[in-house]
C-alpha cells in the first residue's frame, strides 16, 4: 500500500540524492554525522522508491491519492504545461 504522492516522492528522491552525494564526497568530518547523513539519505531514497513511509502510516497521513498538481494550480494560480491542464 502506498501513502506517498508524486510531489512527495520527487522531493524525497532529490533530497536523498543530495544528502547521499554529500555523504560520498566526505564533506562532513565527524564520523557520527557521516553515519547519520548516510542513514537519512538511504531512508529518503528507500521510502521514495517503495512509495510507503512508516511515519506517514503511523500518523494516518496519505498523500498518494491526493491530487497534488491540481492543488498547486489552484493554490498558487500556477499555469501547468501540457497534460496537466484541466
Amino acid at each position: 500500500m502506498q501513502n506517498i504522492g508524486l510531489i512527495d516522492r520527487v522531493l524525497r528522491t532529490g533530497s536523498g540524492f543530495v544528502l547521499f552525494a554529500v555523504f560520498l564526497l566526505d564533506v562532513v568530518t565527524r564520523q557520527s554525522d557521516m553515519r547519520l547523513l548516510g542513514l537519512v539519505a538511504t531512508l529518503l531514497l528507500l521510502t521514495a522508491v517503495l512509495g510507503y513511509c512508516p511515519v506517514y502510516g503511523f500518523f494516518g497521513i496519505n498523500s498518494h491519492g491526493f491530487d497534488q498538481l491540481r492543488f498547486l494550480k489552484e493554490r498558487w494560480k500556477l499555469s501547468l504545461p501540457g497534460r496537466f491542464h484541466s
